[in-house]
C-alpha cells in the first residue's frame, strides 16, 4: 500500500507540476502577446517619430520657403516705394513742363494779340490818315487863297464840300470799327437777357 499512495502523491505532484506548467506556458503566451504589442507598439512609435521627424522637416522647409518669400517681399515692397518715389518725381517734373508750356502758350497767345492788334492799329491809322491828310489840305488851301485875297465863295465852298466828303469817309472807318467791337464783344460774352 505504500506504492500506493506514493503513486498518488506522485501524480498528484504530477498533477500540480503540469498545472503549474500550463500556468507557466500561459503566462509566457501572455508576456509573448504583450512583448508581441509592444513591439507592435514600439514599431508604431518608431513610425509615428518618423513621421514627425518627416512633417518637422518638411515645416523648416516652409518655414524658411516663407523666410525666402518675405526677403523676396521685402525686396519688392522696397522696390515699389523706390518706384514711387521716382514716379512722384516724374510727376512734379511733368507738371511743372506742363505749367512752363501753359504759361509759354500763354505768352505766345498774349504776342499774336499784340501782333494782330499792331497789324490793326496799323490799318486803322493808314485808313483814318488819308481822309485826316485831305482834310487838312482842303483847309490849307482855303487858308492859303484867304490870305492871299484869292478866295472865291464857290471854290470855297468846293473845298470845303471836299474835306466834309473825307469826315464822313473818316466816321464812316470809325462806324465800322465800333460795329466790329461789339460784334466781338457780343460773341464773347454770353446772354444773360430772359425772356
Amino acid at each position: 500500500m505504500s506504492a500506493e499512495p506514493e503513486a498518488l502523491r506522485r501524480s498528484g505532484e504530477a498533477a500540480a507540476l503540469e498545472e503549474q506548467i500550463e500556468e507557466l506556458q500561459l503566462r509566457v503566451r501572455q508576456a509573448e502577446e504583450r512583448r508581441r504589442a509592444l513591439i507592435h507598439i514600439m514599431g508604431d512609435l518608431n513610425e509615428s517619430n518618423r513621421r514627425l521627424g518627416d512633417q518637422r522637416k518638411a515645416m523648416l522647409h516652409i518655414l524658411k520657403d516663407s523666410h525666402r518669400s518675405n526677403l523676396r517681399l521685402e525686396d519688392s515692397r522696397k522696390a515699389m516705394i523706390h518706384i514711387m518715389g521716382d514716379l512722384r518725381s516724374t510727376t512734379q517734373v511733368m507738371e511743372r513742363r506742363e505749367q512752363e508750356l501753359r504759361d509759354k502758350q500763354e505768352q505766345l497767345v498774349q504776342a499774336g494779340k499784340l501782333a494782330t492788334l499792331g497789324e490793326l492799329t496799323t490799318g486803322v491809322a493808314h485808313e483814318l490818315n488819308n481822309p485826316l491828310n485831305n482834310i487838312g489840305l482842303y483847309v490849307g488851301n482855303v487858308i492859303d487863297r484867304i490870305e492871299l485875297g484869292e478866295l472865291s465863295s464857290e471854290s470855297a465852298l468846293e473845298d470845303l464840300e471836299k474835306a466834309m466828303e473825307q469826315v464822313r469817309k473818316a466816321t464812316e472807318i470809325i462806324s465800322h470799327l465800333r460795329t466790329f467791337g461789339r460784334a466781338a464783344r457780343s460773341h464773347s460774352k454770353p446772354s444773360t437777357s430772359t425772356r
